[in-house]
This record gives C-alpha cells, sequence and structure tokens, in this order.
C-alpha cells in the first residue's frame, strides 16, 4: 500500500543558550511555524529549562494544541565521551538521569508532554534504548542517512538486532514500521539538518536542503527536519525557514505532523 510522506520538524534545545528568561530565539521560530501552521516539536533539557520556558512552552501549547509538541530533549545536554548517552555509560548511570528527566516533564507539563525522548548529539546505546522503553516513552528519536552507505549498515544492523554496529548507531527509522525486536518504543528519527556550521550558526542553503529532501522522498516515508533555535538570531535567517517551508507546502504529497503523532498516522 502507498503512503503520503509526512514530514515532522524537531527543534532541540530548548531552555539552553539564552540570558533571557525564554529564548527569543524560540519566541520567534515558534512564531514563524504558528503563522505558517505548521506543527513543531520543542526538545526541552529538563535539568536546565527554566521556570519560564515552562510556562510560556504551557501557554502555546495550551492555545495551539496541534502545532506544538513538548519532548524530553536527554537531561543536561553534558557531553560525555561521545555524546550525553551512549559511549560507556552504563545502564545505571544512564537511567538515573533519564528518570530524572521524565519526572521533571511529567511533573511541569503533565498531559502537554509528548513521551518523546530525543537524543542529544544523536548518540546512545542499547542501555539507553532499553532504559526508554522500560520507562514507556512512546518515541524514541536519533538520526538516520538516506545514503547507500547507511542504508545498508543499518539493513545489516536491522538483521542483526543491534542498536549499536562497532561504534555507530543502527538506525530502526524504516519507511513505515519504526519497531526494534524486543523494544516496544519506536524509533522516528530526523535525517535532514538545516544547521550548517554550529559555530557559526551558518544555515545550509535551500538548494543543498532539497537536494537531501529529494534523496529521503525515496526511502523514506517519514522524513524529520532538525532545527536548533539559537541559530535563527536574525530575521534573514527567519526568512530563509520561511521560504523553505513556503516551498515544502507546495508539495502535494506530503503532510505535516508533530513527532509524537508520527506513529499513529503512517502504519505498517
Amino acid at each position: 500500500m502507498d503512503f503520503n510522506k509526512v514530514i515532522f520538524f524537531r527543534n532541540d534545545d530548548a531552555g539552553m543558550y539564552s540570558t533571557e528568561p525564554v529564548s527569543p530565539e524560540l519566541i520567534n521560530l515558534t512564531n514563524l511555524f504558528l503563522e505558517e501552521k505548521i506543527p513543531i516539536s520543542h526538545g526541552v533539557v529538563p535539568a536546565v529549562v527554566s521556570r519560564e520556558t515552562v510556562e510560556w512552552l504551557r501557554d502555546v501549547k495550551s492555545k495551539y494544541p496541534h502545532l506544538i509538541g513538548i519532548d524530553q530533549h536527554g537531561y543536561a545536554h553534558r557531553k560525555y565521551e561521545r555524546g550525553e548517552f551512549g559511549g560507556n555509560r552504563g545502564y545505571q548511570e544512564q537511567k538515573m538521569e533519564i528518570s530524572a528527566g521524565l519526572s521533571f516533564m511529567k511533573e511541569k507539563f503533565g498531559l502537554d508532554f509528548s513521551y518523546c525522548f530525543t537524543a542529544p548529539w544523536v548518540k546512545y546505546n542499547r542501555d539507553t534504548k532499553l532504559i526508554c522503553n522500560e520507562l514507556g516513552y512512546k518515541i524514541f528519536s536519533g538520526g538516520v542517512s538516506p545514503k547507500l552507505h547507511a542504508r545498508i549498515f543499518n539493513n545489516l544492523g536491522r538483521i542483526l538486532n543491534l542498536t549499536v554496529l562497532g561504534s555507530k548507531e543502527v538506525s530502526y527509522h524504516r519507511r513505515n514500521h519504526f519497531g526494534q525486536n524486543g523494544f516496544s518504543v519506536a524509533e522516528v528519527s530526523v535525517s535532514i539538518d538545516v544547521t550548517e556550521n554550529y559555530q557559526e550558526k551558518f544555515l545550509k542553503s535551500n538548494e543543498l536542503i532539497f537536494h537531501r529532501y529529494k534523496k529521503c522522498k525515496r526511502y523514506f516515508n517519514v522524513i524529520g527536519f532538525m532545527l536548533h533555535h539559537w541559530v535563527f538570531d536574525s530575521q534573514i535567517k527567519l526568512n530563509h525557514m520561511k521560504t523553505l517551508l513556503t516551498e515544502l507546502k507546495q508539495d502535494s504529497d506530503i503532510s505535516f505532523k508533530l513527532l509524537e503523532d508520527v506513529p499513529d498516522v503512517i502504519k505498517g
């Protein structure tokens, strides 16, 4: 059966990289998506997010429940060996932090919390996924590439039912089924990063983004865009994103969804 393509936008780092109580870049990027009537899912960093940001997110979610998602983005966004999770970080150490983050999200956001977990730096190991599975998350979001070598690597890893093969994460983001054997948590991952250089806060050209997008459409029924609001620190960059959204809306083959809604739309 042929499915329409689904696009979701995952904005990481909500609560970080701002001296203001609520990041102006977070507000401005959100307002752009609201104006375009396109859903955006915000990944909140539990250990660092301000009370004001929590209140702002809850307020905007109450006004636009189908356009705003509230996800958990790791715990404190600390970088260890490879990322916040994965590498040599063990089960107990990871579970303590993920559980603390989950408790925070449930307490502060209640029913507004999506039960989606996004991995900082897209780094994790089997224990990370196992913990998310045990704690009842609905979605685990990492990263997936449409390139040939990545598709071969992921297919091999899936055949072996591995979460990590060698030193690299295996993606279980598929065309229309997002499960790993032994896990009930679905993996719905991003495959297009709109940022070219994080240190310089440079965005990729829309031409480059669309080249990647067309390749993703060949292999994925769900295409995730990864955003970081703090990169959008000028009206020029917001206009750049607006142009991208306008062009995407011309594609009659797609619909826009929150990360949390993807598995309910695309059935295996």
